[in-house]
């Protein structure tokens, strides 16, 4: 079975605000049309806005999530963040993201959906919402 992943703007982006004021937003979905399921893993495609006028850094390792699902009854332990962003990432001013940044999928996050000796049925079609955290600097 699949797991539908959230779509750009399906989750609500995390908003940040940097020591020195500065603030941006992440969100991220999974690119892939290859189906998730237990035992599987697929990159996630982080997308950033930086309404500042000079560009701002994310630190590598500093990207977080956490995973809620639709419907409750999947559980959402199920799925974990195996891999965070695993480099420092400037982010210039405007909409941008991992993909067009040109940033390799090999240092994006990645989401797993762990097989266990249970039922995982209820999360045929469910989907996953992200809800982000991350650390950056200012220039």
């Amino acid at each position: 079975y699949t797991v539908a992943a959230t779509t750009p703007g399906a989750g609500a982006p995390a908003n940040f605000t940097l020591l020195n004021g500065e603030n941006f937003t992440v969100n991220g979905s999974i690119p892939s049309t290859s189906p998730l399921f237990p035992g599987t893993s697929q990159p996630v495609d982080l997308t950033f806005t930086n309404p500042n006028p000079e560009p701002l850094t994310v630190t590598s390792g500093s990207v977080t999530v956490l995973i809620s699902t639709t419907p409750s009854s999947c559980d959402a332990s199920y799925f974990t963040m195996s891999q965070g962003l695993t480099t420092a990432v400037t982010i210039p001013p405007g909409n941008s993201s991992l993909s067009s940044l040109s940033v390799p999928p090999a240092n994006w996050p990645v989401i797993s959906m762990t097989a266990t000796h249970t039922s995982q049925n209820a999360c045929e079609g469910a989907t996953l919402t992200f809800t982000w955290g991350a650390a950056g600097s200012g220039s």
